[in-house]
């Protein structure tokens, strides 16, 4: 387990809670300023039916596609440009965090009770 992985899980709770009130609210104000998000947005809920219209979730899923897409660009252009001070190893760990924090809150969910 990572320093990153033990940190999530030692504060998933504060984390979900940060995300809920403070990064939802900003990135909703994005989902009607640019068409190219709100057209991942659109998309997102058609795939992912589970009422009428958009909600938060669609918008948060949405959020985490595009930011989960930018590190894997990041993470490959600061290889192919051999940043010296990257090393090429970190690809695998930019998506090693992701995926980590995924699961994590996948656990969280199952151990709250509804």
């Amino acid at each position: 387990m990572t320093d990153i992985d033990q940190f999530i899980e030692s504060n998933k709770e504060q984390l979900i809670n940060f995300a809920e009130r403070n990064v939802l609210p900003r990135i909703s104000e994005f989902s009607t300023e640019y068409s190219v998000f709100k057209s991942l947005i659109n998309l997102v809920a058609a795939d992912m039916k589970f009422g009428e219209g958009v909600d938060k979730t669609h918008i948060m899923v949405a959020s985490a596609i595009l930011h989960s897409m930018w590190c894997g660009w990041l993470a490959q252009e600061m290889v192919d440009k051999r940043q010296p001070n990257f090393d090429p190893e970190n690809l695998q760990k930019f998506k090693g965090a992701i995926d980590s924090a995924y699961e994590a809150g996948v656990r969280f969910a199952r151990e709250t009770p509804v």
